[in-house]
């Protein structure tokens, strides 16, 4: 599939399409959290279950408020690692759509990586973001590997990797554990 400025991405997404794109440490697919047949596309595209939560990623945390419900949690201390490659899992509110919460929770993060910022920036929204692999597979480290995964039907959003080994860090904020090491 093509490869694409996050400028020319941008409207793809908007009208319901999945991209790929780079992250920190491996290649994410995304598409728009509020448009549930793009979430379900990338459901499929993964063979994920769909009960099963997606992150996103946003540019400001304005672009979440409405889905976090503040008022449980230790707000500061989730703030504090953003923007950077830490996701937390955190109380959802009934706003939050249902398509990419899972447990009453949304997982979400604010990325410092300038691929990811632009194509943030050009979308105007928060994106989800998942790895680009089948699951069970790796994540796709190249557009080679995304293409082969998804036999080039998604595309790709031009960038560097941020040179990071392992997926972001996952926390939960309401019980400070850390889920995935980073």
């Amino acid at each position: 599939m093509a490869v694409l400025k996050a400028a020319d991405a941008a409207p793809f997404v908007t009208q319901g399409g999945v991209i790929a794109y780079p992250t920190e440490g491996v290649y994410g697919i995304g598409c728009d959290p509020c448009n549930e047949a793009a979430v379900d596309a990338v459901m499929a595209l993964k063979g994920r279950p769909a009960d099963k939560g997606m992150i996103v990623i946003a540019r400001a945390i304005s672009q979440l408020d409405l889905w976090i419900d503040w008022a449980q949690i230790d707000r500061p201390s989730v703030l504090a690692s953003w923007p950077g490659p830490v996701t937390w899992i955190l109380p959802a509110t009934d706003q939050a759509p249902s398509s990419i919460t899972s447990n009453n929770a949304i997982a979400a993060r604010i990325p410092s990586h300038p691929p990811m910022c632009e194509l943030l920036d050009a979308c105007q929204m928060p994106l989800v973001s998942t790895s680009a692999n089948p699951s069970g597979a790796a994540p796709a480290c190249t557009q080679d590997q995304v293409n082969e995964y998804f036999d080039f039907a998604v595309p790709i959003v031009d960038g560097a990797l941020g040179g990071r080994r392992n997926p972001t860090e996952i926390r939960d904020a309401r019980s400070g554990k850390i889920l995935r090491k980073g």
